[in-house]
């Protein structure tokens, strides 16, 4: 009971932390409670029945369906390549909940994640692994994704061991197991090149392809979002260089044999 009443006031009083949103918190106590009063009264005269509780969500009448612009242009980028292409079967390490969720609906989907998530669904198959050490053999898999995920190896924000080289190794490691004639989905941030301890790295687009070039694997496509939440698809990587946080989805081949 009391850790019910704990969630219940950090849901309501949460949505005051934003001081931006303090000018608005009468209006928005106003609103509600008339809003309260009128829907009971309605409620009353139409002879309904059962229990209305107070659970108040504020500051959402002039919202126009937010979404992170990153993770929503790239699950939907790499769900229509991957149903395109149709494997038989595709790996993911790490990416999004949401994202996995989609893309089972259309192929068969192992997820190596380094803690697993609590999700079960049809064609989802959870196994634990760390971006930097797969249990895979080398150049094994036909097509492979990891979306928004390597830009935070080595940062420790995710409780993972420190290590300036971690989103090499990591790009390494994903590379080695991409077979012949088989393909890699990543997306990590692009921009201004740096580091923002802990959130992650922002990498140069034309830097990426290099480093996979180095593994063996070719650019297919390149699309990005950029510093306003625009998609831009198809694109190259080198109108990434202007930007601040930007997101880049690339799609590698390694070549058949």
């Amino acid at each position: 009971m009391a850790g019910r009443f704990v969630r219940y006031v950090y849901r309501v009083g949460g949505q005051f932390f934003n001081p931006l949103r303090w000018p608005g918190v009468p209006r928005e106590l106003a609103q509600y409670f008339a809003d309260y009063r009128e829907f009971r009264r309605q409620w009353r005269d139409a002879g309904a029945q059962g229990r209305v509780e107070f659970e108040p969500i504020f500051f959402n009448r002039a919202l126009n369906s937010p979404f992170d612009s990153h993770y929503t242009y790239q699950a939907a980028w790499a769900t229509r390549l991957i149903a395109g292409r149709a494997p038989k079967s595709h790996v993911d390490v790490s990416s999004s909940v949401p994202f996995i969720a989609q893309l089972v609906g259309v192929v068969p989907v192992t997820m190596f994640e380094f803690r697993k998530p609590d999700i079960e669904l049809p064609n989802l198959t959870l196994r634990e692994a760390t971006v930097v050490d797969l249990p895979l053999a080398d150049q094994s898999l036909d097509s492979l994704s990891c979306m928004h995920v390597i830009e935070h190896v080595g940062l420790g924000r995710y409780g993972d061991p420190l290590d300036p080289a971690g989103m090499d190794r990591a790009l390494r490691e994903l590379c080695r197991v991409v077979a012949p004639g088989g393909v890699l989905y990543l997306s990590v941030p692009v921009g201004r090149e740096r580091i923002a301890f802990n959130a992650h790295r922002i990498s140069d687009a034309e830097g990426v392809v290099r480093k996979v070039a180095d593994h063996g694997l070719s650019l297919r496509t390149f699309a990005y979002v950029d510093d306003r939440g625009r998609f831009h698809d198809p694109a190259r990587p080198e109108e990434a260089r202007g930007l601040d946080y930007g997101c880049g989805c690339f799609l590698f081949e390694r070549p058949a044999q």
